[in-house]
């Protein structure tokens, strides 16, 4: 019989793909390729980079995040690769 007291799970990593506009996220993880980590990087798109969601398109639509202060839209696919984790927002966050 499993003990509940010690099992642990490990939450469900969250894509770019599957955020809400507004919300402030951190990548943690970029998809396999070379095609495509190229693409972000030139970007300015990596691991440890803070985005801010600015439009999340309903039906497969692109992910708009600003990036540096710039705006960039990446495809859903692509987006949906991504794995961010949300950053809480600061109390004198000026974006």
């Amino acid at each position: 019989m499993p003990n509940k007291l010690f099992k642990t799970e490990l939450p469900k990593p969250t894509t770019l793909a599957g955020v809400h506009a507004g919300k402030k996220v951190k990548v943690i993880g970029l998809p396999s390729g070379r095609d495509s980590i190229g693409r972000l990087v030139n970007l300015g798109i990596g691991p440890g980079v803070e985005l801010e969601v600015m439009t999340s398109h309903p039906f497969r639509g692109p992910v708009v995040v600003r990036v540096d202060g710039n705006p960039v839209a990446i495809g859903h696919g692509l987006a949906a690769r991504i794995t961010i984790e949300e950053v809480a927002p600061a109390d004198n966050d000026n974006w």
